[in-house]
């Protein structure tokens, strides 16, 4: 078995008992349990940025090592809708991973590598890196993802079950067999080796976990007993060390990337790259704001008290440190919300409440700049209430992050320690320079655009003066409707 969503497999794993905790340990130690790419969330490889694929996928693997002692080598990108270069030769080998697995791809393209065999192949983008930015790479037959024909036993599955009782009148195991081994057969049309890999899940499966393996079990039983192929439960590692057995075959090699997606003549997969653009925006804008978070956080030591500093266990409040469930985003909403829950909190000792009413956070915000990164939140691919959820987390880490993006900011003031010169989108002063060394420029107007929901641009932009007031432009007076700080001091 393997799992490779760490959002999804780090909030149940919150939520067992050490005795449950220490069983899968076993599996994982014994290797009936993989975990696979061990990201965050399976992300996007065209409209996601680089630095929060990143981001997304240390968090998850971060989880991983200090869980279990494992950092996955095999990567799994079955879903998104095409590939990019810089994902094979950046993101995976040069960082260590050793094989990939995805499910879609063009649809002429695998028509002729399946003719040819080529569905497994060395993926050789980087003109740069050359072989050492090569990885092994398993395009799935299907082109998706998902059990072969025939044999998904999940619930609302219209696929016969494995009825292996010679006295019941839809006994079928005989029938069963032959069409599992024509699978097989067809299969090994389209793959190199004596190995073939078959995925027995898809989306929103094994709700009745119980059907599928007693279905998987009987299979397998059963088509062993026929003997003229071998099945057994595996994993991706152990295919690829089988493949990697081999020495009589020689990979083709590619050097470009899998896009664009289509799986049918007008079936292009390229809307994706624009849509719900207020979405894309506003990702992006988190992610921008997390990144200069973090160089503030850093530069004024805020949310490192110090037993986090003397305990490398200690969960803390940045990216390295962070917790990777998600947070208690109620929380979060201001300086004042939090103390008043921690003066709630009976069984907190008063030692941890200072602490933590004097420390700072950016964990909600790492979480939900993570989680938009999957294939179906930055691309626009979800639904209404889903990019309304994504929305709402991006909005809720961002307040909590501005606590510490202001506090770093009021600690500089403070501290008389240089600062860089902030910029603005209209006009400033030039930058004035104080006894102590502090080099502040005062911003005179803050810009913004108004959009509605689809990216209609409603209004034109506004400026608001700093230090109250407003101005007037074309006869239509133009009031701010943003609170700002002014930055000049004496």
């Amino acid at each position: 078995m393997c799992s490779n969503v760490q959002s999804f497999f780090s909030k149940w794993w919150g939520l067992q008992p050490p005795v449950v905790q220490d069983q899968v340990k076993q599996l994982v130690t014994r290797g009936h349990l993989e975990f696979i790419n061990g990201g965050f969330v399976q992300h996007d490889e065209a409209a996601a940025h680089y630095v929060a694929m990143i981001d997304q996928t240390t968090r998850g693997h971060r989880f991983l090592n200090r869980t279990f002692g494992i950092t996955p080598k095999t990567a799994w990108q079955i879903d998104p809708f095409g590939h990019s270069a810089t994902q094979a030769s950046l993101l995976l080998a040069a960082a260590g991973f050793e094989a990939l697995f995805f499910g879609r791809a063009d649809y002429q393209d695998m028509k002729i590598r399946s003719s040819n065999k080529q569905l497994e192949i060395l993926w050789r983008p980087s003109v740069s890196w050359g072989e050492s930015g090569q990885i092994w790479t398993h395009n799935y037959p299907s082109g998706n993802y998902g059990p072969p024909e025939g044999f998904n036993f999940d619930y609302g599955a219209w696929d016969a079950p494995i009825v292996d009782d010679p006295t019941s009148p839809e006994y079928n195991v005989p029938a069963r067999v032959e069409d599992f081994i024509k699978q097989v057969d067809k299969w090994s049309d389209m793959i190199q080796g004596n190995d073939i890999l078959f995925m027995m899940g898809s989306d929103f499966q094994f709700v009745n976990a119980h059907a599928n393996f007693i279905n998987m079990d009987r299979l397998i039983h059963h088509v062993n007993a026929d003997s003229r192929v071998n099945v057994f439960y595996s994993t991706p590692s152990a295919y690829v060390a089988a493949k990697a057995s081999y020495s009589n075959i020689s990979w083709p090699v590619k050097t470009d990337d899998f896009f664009p997606y289509a799986d049918c003549e007008h079936c292009y997969w390229t809307g994706y790259f624009t849509s719900r653009p207020t979405s894309k925006g506003y990702i992006r804008q988190a992610t921008a704001y997390l990144a200069a978070a973090r160089q503030l956080q850093a530069l004024v030591n805020l949310g490192h008290d110090s037993t986090a500093r003397s305990d490398p266990d200690h969960s803390g409040s940045d990216l390295r440190s962070s917790d990777h469930s998600a947070p208690d985003l109620r929380s979060n909403l201001g300086r004042s919300a939090l103390r008043q829950q921690q003066q709630d909190r009976s069984d907190h000792s008063e030692q941890q409440q200072q602490q933590q009413q004097q420390g700072f956070s950016l964990e909600a915000l790492e979480f939900a700049v993570s989680l938009s990164q999957h294939h179906d939140a930055i691309t626009g691919t979800e639904k209404q209430a889903v990019a309304n959820d994504y929305a709402r987390y991006l909005y809720l880490g961002m307040q909590q992050a501005s606590d510490l993006v202001n506090a770093a900011l009021l600690t500089l003031l403070k501290s008389g320690e240089p600062a860089p010169s902030a910029a603005a989108s209209s006009s400033t002063t030039p930058a004035t320079s104080s006894s102590n060394g502090l080099f502040i420029a005062r911003i005179r107007y803050v810009c913004c655009r108004l959009y509605d929901y689809v990216s209609t641009r409603i209004w034109d932009p506004i400026k608001h003066l700093v230090g109250g007031g407003s101005s007037s432009s074309g006869g239509v007076k133009q009031q701010g409707i943003f609170a700002s700080a002014d930055l000049d001091r004496d």
